[in-house]
């Protein structure tokens, strides 16, 4: 397409830009608002909306995988005075003893108001209970509460989705 062509199309689409200058004139003047070819955009080049969107589609991943589900995230976000609440409710658990019995047994008591209030809220679809540890599996992540492998007496809360874990809260226990 030649230059004429170029300045017919631009007289077609804004002609707010013509006033009797030549479009080189127009163009010069406006810092190269409006971009139909290279040839009249001084050097600039223009900024290509497939790349811009596959940067900004990367960012908004690489953004969601680091914070990791809204569940996870708002269960990170909780209190020490959350944390510590739902840590007694753990160590109720803890002194029923380890759960047995069949799956559906299991699966009524979860269901049944015999789980403490906290807890019942998280909604949990599993919950172990051993001798020093209750694991509630909520949503996308786990909450584990434990006694620590190196500090005898001291038990910490863990909350771990895949590839990330985080410690909650502690605290010490009488031996």
């Amino acid at each position: 397409m030649g230059t004429a062509a170029n300045y017919l199309k631009m007289l077609r689409l804004f002609p707010a830009y013509h006033s009797g200058k030549s479009l080189k004139a127009n163009l010069s003047g406006s810092g190269c608002l409006i971009m139909i070819t290279r040839k009249y955009c001084m050097g600039r080049k223009p900024i290509r909306v497939g790349s811009v969107l596959t940067a900004a589609s990367w960012m908004l991943a690489l953004l969601c995988i680091s914070c990791g589900p809204a569940d996870y995230r708002r269960f990170l976000q909780e209190s020490p005075k959350y944390y510590a609440k739902l840590a007694s409710e753990c160590d109720s658990l803890l002194a029923r003893g380890p759960v047995t019995g069949s799956p559906a047994t299991r699966l009524f008591a979860q269901q049944s108001d015999s789980l403490p209030p906290g807890i019942r809220d998280l909604k949990p679809t599993h919950i172990e209970i051993a001798e020093s540890s209750v694991l509630l599996s909520v949503g996308s992540y786990f909450i584990i509460w434990h006694e620590s492998d190196q500090n005898h007496g001291l038990w910490v809360m863990v909350a771990y989705q895949e590839g990330h874990s985080r410690q909650v809260y502690s605290r010490k226990k009488p031996l």
